[in-house]
């Protein structure tokens, strides 16, 4: 049995059932690895861009993704204004 796949006694069992491990084992991936990048397309779009910019790493994304939109938005502004008060102390 692959080792991405939950073994017959696993509480995940159902999991052996899910399309997202499918496509991990066609990608040589594991299931939750694809789970994890299709959580990204519930990023603000500024978010991901900061994701493809690498300015967000992929591990906290996954995360950042679980928020809601107000929070995400609020994460956003928060940023924006640590950038800027970073530049205002560098000039």
């Amino acid at each position: 049995m692959d080792n991405d796949t939950p073994s017959k006694n696993s509480p995940d069992n159902s999991a052996n059932f899910r399309s997202n491990y499918e496509v991990g084992n066609v990608d040589g991936i594991s299931g939750d690895t694809v789970r994890n990048f299709i959580s990204l397309n519930n990023l603000d779009p500024e978010l991901l861009q900061m994701v493809d910019d690498k300015k967000i790493s992929l591990t906290p994304a996954y995360q950042i993704a679980a928020l809601t939109e107000p929070e995400q938005r609020l994460l956003i502004e928060t940023i924006v204004h640590i950038q800027e008060h970073n530049v205002r102390i560098q000039a």
